[in-house]
């Protein structure tokens, strides 16, 4: 399921800004994994070497496959 939302975000980014709705949790836990990228492609990492983002406030420490998946996409197709 992964696999095939990203090959279909890469096909239409090649004809414009996509934006994506993804409704439900997909049984995905992330737990304190971290969601964020450090640095992205739009950023110059100098400018956002000193950025030190919020610490996740969570309750769920468990993360799974689906939660590891589900932010490899998010991260992948920024």
């Amino acid at each position: 399921m992964f696999d095939l939302l990203q090959q279909d975000i890469y096909l239409y980014q090649s004809m414009g800004n996509v934006f994506i709705h993804v409704v439900g949790d997909w049984n995905s836990r992330v737990g304190i994994k971290r969601d964020y990228t450090a640095c992205d492609k739009y950023l110059d990492c100098v400018d956002c070497a000193n950025h030190i983002p919020s610490v996740r406030n969570t309750v769920d420490t468990v993360s799974n496959l689906h939660g590891h998946k589900k932010l490899h996409l998010c991260k992948a197709t920024l």
